[in-house]
């Protein structure tokens, strides 16, 4: 890290890191085919600007993975999903953070994601159950590894219009992500926005240091929508595919209140 003067800061790391597989992934597949561990090596490059108003944070990131373990369609005698190992997968992407300080009862903070996740080489597993129990291998490059979308960001804005009280709404939006490792636009969880709310309101009584109270509005328009499920195909007389959904609570409120002493 370098601090080029007051308002600017560059800053660069290679980090690794490296993973043993479950004690599922040990038990799941067979003797000869014991999986090995993952490994990661970690490039990021970035800057942060600090102005009167304003703080900006870019960075810039780059996942180098070996022998990922991920899902294949392959099943256990028991009818287990097997991962496997990949020799080449990344993510890589720009990261961006930003508050902005509208006035002095006002603040806007933003920040976004935009990255390419992706699978070198990978063979998908099909059982073909037409005339009886046939294994299909299919193969693929260069595919969007599941549960990663390209694009996620947020934003919110925070008011505070006196001491104690803060006023906060906020939005997410995550992108199209897939439900296994194929890209196939078939079987992939739609993009979605929500929208929160929070009101919060401190006093300090002279005994203790604060009290708060909070309440926390989640899913302000009731968006319906799916963070997560999982997909599973098989041919019988013709390919089909299900996916399945884990459908995400409407609108739903949170209330507390936190004591300090």
């Amino acid at each position: 890290s370098h601090s080029l003067n007051k308002k600017a800061r560059v800053f660069a790391s290679v980090a690794v890191g490296n993973k043993e597989p479950s004690r599922n992934d040990f038990i799941d597949n067979t003797q000869d085919a014991q999986p090995k561990h993952e490994s990661l090596l970690d490039y990021e490059l970035g800057t942060e600007l600090k102005f009167k108003k304003v703080l900006v944070i870019g960075n810039l990131y780059y996942m180098d993975y070996t022998n990922q373990l991920i899902v294949t369609g392959e099943l256990n005698d028991v009818g287990s999903n097997i991962r496997a190992n990949v020799a080449e997968s990344y993510r890589a992407g720009l990261e961006l953070i930003t508050t902005v300080l509208i006035s002095k009862k006002v603040k806007l903070n933003m920040n976004g994601t935009y990255s390419q996740n992706k699978i070198a080489d990978f063979t998908e597993v099909v059982y073909d159950y037409t005339n009886g129990f046939d294994i299909i291998e299919n193969k693929f490059s260069n595919t969007d590894i599941a549960f990663s979308p390209d694009m996620i960001a947020a934003a919110s804005i925070e008011y505070n219009p006196f001491k104690g009280l803060n006023l906060m709404v906020q939005t997410k939006y995550v992108g199209d992500q897939f439900l296994d490792n194929t890209s196939n636009s078939n079987r992939k969880i739609e993009a979605y926005q929500t929208v929160d709310a929070r009101i919060s309101y401190s006093i300090f009584p002279k005994k203790m240091k604060e009290i708060s109270f909070n309440l926390l509005v989640n899913n302000l328009v009731n968006t319906m929508y799916s963070s997560n499920g999982y997909t599973y195909s098989y041919i019988y007389g013709e390919s089909v595919t299900e996916n399945f959904y884990y459908p995400q609570a409407g609108t739903n409120f949170l209330a507390g209140i936190t004591m300090k002493f």
